[in-house]
């Protein structure tokens, strides 16, 4: 039997063979996975808030960690890259761009679909691969300008001066309070910082499309372009439909399916609706988040320094704003010092300056951390007055080529009011001892208020600054003093006036801090950050500090609402608030502009 059964197998397979091959399973489909990374909003340095509820916003470098993290996962294929006005400086730009291509060359593809693109999104989206847009688009490029609005016919008016002292030609905040036009030393100023502006778009716009500058000059020039206007001068690959634009990405990669991730990297929150204890837990995190232990590791501790520089605590809003406090800072840097297993520490800053007693206290514990390990100075956007105060003990400072720096000087600014006071028909009546009872009066008559003793007390703390400046850059007081009086530069500037040691950002900083700290390559570095991002409720709180701040300048909630409408008079009342805070710092050091991309 067992011969006959295995002759009709054999047969019957034989005889079978092409029905089965007609039948033969298609090959499963082709699928690809491609991480979607949408930036916007702020990306700030420091720590993000923690979040019980959700993911917690990125902070800058976590937004770089996240597109490492894209670029050595296998299961990645590309990146679809989305950009919506995101608020980065050009500094900033450049480095997510330095992580965007090191993305590339491990063999990933980058992929841009836009729609409504400004300037700075056709700056982000540069380092695509491949950037479609519809036939429907409108783009307008309106190139870089810096606008100044001078509010002295304004306060003429309605009786408000503005008595400002500053040290140094070119240190011109608050000029724009006290003079009607701009001063030939701010217009000096801004003319080269807009022109340096002006060249670093063109050069990312030609180096990341791989066109002439002079196509990118047209583009600017030309101001308001089509889909079709940005083919032709090669800003973009295809005119095309979403759909289409999904079709070519998926002809690139070769693949049937394409699988979007729109959290990648990003922590998600389950709850599960049959425990009723999900949402006590969250409750409780919200309270009394896990506090993070250390390990015996060695270790990079990353320290932030961002925004205003003020004496006393930071601040944070949940809402948007962050105060730099001097006690925080220090406290910071200190524990870092003392930590045997923190190798070396990078200062990360991005603050425009702020109060100088402040910024002499950071300075101060630099100081004291260098004496113990390398402290490298990394800077962002901003790194200037009191920001750049904070860096010059560093051991090495790091900036972008696009870095705003340097504004070694000094100014200050009293608001009088008498003339006000006399609009409103309001008697002031003072009895005063001491010759200078009435010079910090703001209702004193400006003609009897003397600003000789504060400007002596400010040439004082210039020529301070400038010696320590002189001091952690081994130049001397007359080499600085010639780079100071209150000139802004950009990084490249400053590393050519020997303001700062190298070009490079925040990656750079960690690698440059491990190398003077003697660590070997091979040896595993965690990185450790600080100061720690206070909770949900802490920022509430300091939120609502901030509010009660907003009510001492006498502004209701539906004033503030109201000013939130007109920019430049929210960011009136934004400087007014820094200011209260400030009542007692009679010093500011502060960059004198900003220059921004539309």
């Amino acid at each position: 039997m067992r011969p006959l059964l295995l002759g009709i197998v054999i047969a019957f397979t034989a005889s079978s063979g092409p029905a089965q091959d007609a039948a033969k399973p298609e090959e499963p489909a082709k699928e690809a996975t491609v991480v979607e990374l949408t930036l916007k909003g702020e990306y700030p340095d420091a720590m993000p808030l923690e979040n019980p509820f959700g993911p917690s916003p990125l902070h800058f470098r976590g937004l770089l960690d996240l597109i490492r993290k894209a670029a050595g996962d296998s299961n990645v294929a590309a990146l679809h890259l989305r950009s919506e006005s995101p608020a980065l400086g050009l500094a900033k730009l450049r480095e997510v761009h330095e992580a965007l291509s090191a993305l590339k060359a491990a063999g990933k593809k980058i992929y841009a679909f836009t729609e409504q693109p400004s300037l700075l999104d056709l700056l982000v989206l540069s380092v695509a691969d491949r950037i479609e847009m519809p036939d429907s688009a409108l783009v307008i490029l309106p190139g870089v300008s810096a606008e100044v609005l001078y509010w002295k016919p304004l306060f003429d008016r309605l009786g408000i001066r503005f008595l400002v002292s500053h040290i140094g030609d070119f240190k011109s905040a608050y000029e724009n309070y006290a003079r009607r036009s701009m001063s030939p030393a701010f217009r000096e100023v801004l003319e080269g910082l807009v022109e340096s502006r002006y060249q670093a778009i063109l050069g990312i716009l030609a180096e990341g499309r791989g066109i002439p500058r002079e196509k990118a000059a047209e583009a600017i020039d030309r101001s308001c372009l089509t889909a079709a206007d940005l083919k032709e001068l090669g800003l973009i690959d295809e005119v095309a439909t979403r759909e289409h634009f999904w079709g070519d990405v998926k002809a690139d990669l070769g693949v049937d399916r394409i699988k979007v991730q729109k959290k990648y990297g990003r922590r998600s929150i389950d709850l599960d609706p049959n425990n009723p204890f999900a949402m006590f837990r969250l409750l409780m995190e919200a309270f009394s988040p896990p506090t993070k232990r250390s390990s015996s590791a060695s270790k990079i501790a990353v320290v932030y320094a961002s925004g205003m520089i003020m004496p006393g605590k930071s601040q944070t809003s949940p809402f948007g704003g962050s105060v730099l406090g001097s006690e925080t800072l220090v406290e910071a840097l200190k524990t870092a010092a003392d930590d045997a297993t923190v190798k070396a520490i990078v200062l990360r800053i991005d603050s425009p300056g702020g109060s100088g007693v402040a910024s002499d206290a950071i300075w101060r514990a630099v100081l004291e951390a260098k004496a113990k390990k390398p402290v490298v100075a990394s800077m962002a956007d901003v790194a200037g007055s009191g920001g750049y105060y904070i860096a010059m003990g560093a051991s090495r400072i790091l900036a972008q080529n696009d870095t705003l720096t340097g504004s070694i000087g000094v100014v200050s600014a009293l608001v009088n009011l008498s003339g006000t006071m006399d609009l409103l028909g309001v008697r002031v009546e003072r009895i005063t001892r001491g010759k200078g009872a009435n010079n910090f009066s703001p209702f004193a008559d400006p003609e009897q208020v003397s600003m000789e003793p504060l400007v002596r007390a400010m040439d004082s703390f210039y020529w301070q600054f400038v010696d320590k400046a002189a001091q952690g850059r081994g130049k001397t007081r007359d080499e600085i003093h010639a780079v100071a009086q209150g000139r802004v530069w950009v990084g490249s500037d400053a590393l050519a006036k020997g303001l700062v040691d190298e070009i490079g950002g925040l990656r750079r900083a960690i690698q440059v801090a491990r190398e003077l700290a003697q660590v070997p390559a091979e040896e595993k570095l965690e990185i450790v950050e600080s100061p720690a991002a206070p909770n949900f409720l802490e920022s509430l709180s300091e939120a609502f500090g901030m509010a009660r701040a907003g009510a001492v300048l006498g502004l209701r909630h539906g004033e503030l609402e109201a000013a939130a409408l007109i920019p430049e008079l929210r960011a009136l009342l934004d400087k007014a608030h820094l200011l209260l805070r400030a009542s007692r710092e009679r010093l500011l050091l502060l960059v004198p502009c900003e220059v921004k991309l539309d």
